[in-house]
């Protein structure tokens, strides 16, 4: 993926994340900081999924949507179809967090707009970067 395409990736996932969550300024909608952490995530999970893909997809199975994901859980934990499809995505993301930290991004890909660099969350993050203010679990 090129420097733009993946901008507009994680773009993407911040907005339709705060819109489904509800994580977003009044009026004008604009991804709290939290949607934006959560973005970033979904697109080490894209890109990671990319790569799986050009490693293991066939003609006969090209691996999209869901089959990608349970292929590469797969792959990593040796577990059944039937005990990956028992997962929740939460469950899915801790499984497969020590690979998405690997995924490399280039850090300009992840600058934040000025409304999010400016604001009380991202202030405190930025001197403690393990507390985000999330309380665990409920996202």
């Amino acid at each position: 993926m090129d420097m733009n395409q993946i901008k507009s990736l994680l773009r993407a996932h911040a907005f339709h994340i705060s819109r489904v969550k509800g994580w977003c300024t009044e009026g004008e909608g604009q991804p709290f900081y939290k949607a934006w952490l959560h973005a970033e995530q979904l697109l080490r999970l894209d890109m990671l999924i990319i790569e799986h893909r050009k490693a293991f997809a066939t003609n006969w199975q090209p691996l999209l949507g869901k089959d990608a994901l349970n292929h590469l859980l797969f792959a990593r934990t040796g577990w059944m179809p039937t005990q990956i499809e028992q997962l929740s995505f939460a469950d899915i993301l801790l499984v497969l967090h020590e690979d998405l930290i690997g995924v490399q991004i280039p850090p300009e890909a992840l600058e934040l707009p000025d409304s999010v660099t400016s604001g009380m969350a991202y202030e405190i993050h930025s001197q403690e970067p393990y507390r985000t203010e999330l309380p665990p679990c409920s996202e």
